[in-house]
């Protein structure tokens, strides 16, 4: 048996009524207020224990908001995550359930922005990159069987150094606060001996001088705080990472990193490079930086992210583990959602019962993720053992040893046999006939709509090379200029000399620059609308409401997971507590556990699989 857990992350979007009115913004701190108040309007929930707050609503599941640097409104980022499932269908169906709560939060939040005397509404971006280059994640939970070996339990008593100096951070506060409760102390002594006149004297001062502070200060503390203990902490996250990476998960690692790294020729969500103007298939190739590792902030991310030995170290004791897949996209159809789910859990199945595919290594699989992503499945990519092979040809290679290896065990707990077959029709459609997927994968479907808009006009090669000239060109000449001369002699000659080099070398016509980059806005709006999720539908939502893309999620059972658990992990008892409580307030909850605030009651919930009730 296996649990399935999903964290996807939205951007916030707050959109105007009329965006050519210049009606002021709403702050953050309001946009945040009737973020909450939408999403828990008539739904139970419990206030969420964990360090990043937030809410468990009543079907088992999280909504919080992301970690923040300067200020909230720097990130504005919702993450979700599903409840415990037992099988990718039902995570298809969650995952569907928190789009749908959140398009009933965008519809409700225009009538209470209204009552502030704003005209918009909420929008969610379920993409995982922004205008500005900006990326944000899809993590995707498995529960794995290893039993520990001797080199893991090695790896845990080692790791102590590592895990005591991850305290520096909670001593550097834990020091500020006794600084101050002792400044408090002294200022007692010092009123008690006769002081009191110095002593308030000195107190308005400080207060005074407190008040005049800008808040910036307070801002670029905080910054300076997480920038001393990220450096303080570095060392010590790159050294655990070098533990883990030899130890922990090592089956996983070497075996199941080829079949995610072609994995996107099915699951990418596609991305139009606006640096570069070509089409990619995944939007977190570019944000990769590695296969495994322990990343806290920054840009760079990983394949597999180990995150989780920080908070649970003693799990690499257990048989039973979390892994994290941090590489993957935010899907919004159905068909490539249930194939990365159903197929990674298969292959994770074989590894566990010791099947290895050490002739499928990749030479660097970094870089092969990069190639695949803006190559596409036909690209050759180096293997460990010399051959030049393409990603279709690697995921046949786990396909027929999937189909190999499940012929000869009975059913399993889902329907491997209907991933099996799907999985073998998208490869076969792929090689045969591409045009068939535009109405049944994401990357498919927004590269069809991107070539309807470029196509007319020009050529992939012509808008590529345009796209170029435009990401050599200053911006405000870019957005201003009328001509392609005017801008050029707007600019710096160095400036004048690179632009020139560009449009030569691309062989452009410099009497398209006006219409090429009306085309250019048209193509990044294309690619960002895609992803939207509201009351006011991005294009992949228009095409599946016209039936142009296909639906697999049970429309019953969708509309049944915006209120009720999965009935057969422990979300269900999670939920059961949170819908008998009057409020947020009166229950708190995280994934191990729901206490009773007030009483000494706690729930544990260490096992995922326990599903009981007091009614059973």
């Amino acid at each position: 048996m296996r649990i399935f857990g999903l964290e996807t992350e939205y951007a916030i979007l707050y959109q105007p009524d009329d965006p050519a009115e210049s009606a002021p913004f709403p702050s953050f701190s309001l946009i945040e207020k009737v973020l909450f108040e939408s999403i828990l309007h008539g739904r139970k929930a419990a206030r969420s224990s964990g360090i990043k707050g937030g809410f468990f609503l009543e079907n088992g599941g999280l909504v919080h908001l992301e970690i923040f640097l300067r200020e909230q409104a720097d990130t504005p980022i919702l993450e979700v995550a599903t409840p415990e499932c037992s099988n990718p269908w039902d995570l298809l169906s969650y995952q569907r359930a928190f789009d749908r709560i959140l398009t009933t939060a965008s519809d409700r939040s225009w009538k209470l922005f209204r009552q502030k005397g704003y005209h918009g509404r909420l929008g969610f971006g379920k993409n995982n990159l922004d205008s500005m280059g900006v990326g944000y994640g899809s993590h995707e939970n498995y529960l794995v069987h290893a039993r520990p070996r001797w080199s893991e339990k090695l790896l845990a008593i080692l790791a102590s150094p590592f895990l005591l100096a991850l305290l520096i951070p909670w001593l550097l506060i834990l020091f500020v606060v006794v600084l101050l409760f002792l400044l408090m102390l002294s200022s007692a002594y010092l009123l008690k001996k006769g002081f009191p006149v110095f002593w308030l004297k000195v107190s308005a001062l400080a207060m005074k001088f407190i008040g005049r502070v800008p808040k910036s200060f307070f801002d670029a503390l905080r910054v300076f705080y997480f920038g001393l203990t990220s450096s303080c902490l570095f060392p010590i996250f790159l050294g655990y990472t070098v533990l883990l990476r030899r130890v922990a998960y090592r089956p996983f690692f070497k075996n199941l990193t080829p079949f995610l790294v072609t994995r996107q020729i099915f699951g990418g969500s596609g991305r139009l490079n606006p640096r570069t103007g070509r089409f990619e298939l995944s939007q977190r190739a570019d944000l990769t930086t590695s296969v495994c590792g322990l990343i806290m902030f920054g840009r760079r991310k990983t394949m597999f992210d180990l995150k989780g030995f920080i908070y649970h170290p003693l799990s690499l004791l257990q048989s039973r583990r979390k892994l994290t897949l941090s590489m993957g996209d935010s899907n919004l159809s159905d068909l490539p959602s249930l194939l990365k789910f159903g197929t990674t859990a298969l292959i994770m199945e074989m590894i566990e019962a010791g099947v290895e595919f050490p002739d499928l290594f990749l030479k660097n699989p970094v870089k092969a993720f990069r190639q695949v992503s803006r190559e596409g499945a036909w690209k050759e990519i180096k293997m460990k053992n010399g051959r030049a092979v393409t990603a279709i040809d690697i995921q046949r290679e786990y396909l027929q040893r999937a189909k190999n290896y499940f012929s000869k065990l009975p059913p399993n707990e889902f329907d491997s046999n209907k991933v099996l077959e799907l999985w073998e029709e998208i490869l076969n459609q792929l090689a045969d006939d591409p045009g068939a997927l535009v109405s049944r994968i994401d990357w498919a479907s927004k590269k069809a709509l991107l070539d309807k808009a470029i196509l007319p006009r020009a050529n992939w090669k012509a808008f590529s090379g345009w796209c170029q000239v435009f990401g050599k060109m200053p911006r405000p000449l870019f957005k201003k200029a009328r001509t392609f001369e005017e801008a050029l002699f707007g600019s710096k000659p160095l400036a004048q000399w690179r632009l020139s080099r560009e449009l030569q070398r691309h062989g452009l016509d410099p009497a398209q620059f006006a219409s090429m980059r009306e085309l250019y806005h048209q193509c990044r709006k294309i690619d960002l609308r895609y992803h939207e999720i509201g009351c006011d539908p991005g294009y992949q939502r228009q095409l599946e409401a016209e039936g142009l893309i296909e639906r697999w999620a049970d429309e019953e059972a969708v509309q049944r997971a915006t209120r009720e658990p999965p009935p057969d992990t422990r979300a269900r008892v999670r939920s059961y507590y949170i819908k008998l409580s009057s409020s947020p307030d009166s229950i708190h909850a995280n994934w191990e556990e729901v206490h009773i605030p007030g009483t000494s009651r706690v729930i544990q919930l260490s096992d995922p699989f326990y599903s009981r009730i007091p009614t059973d």
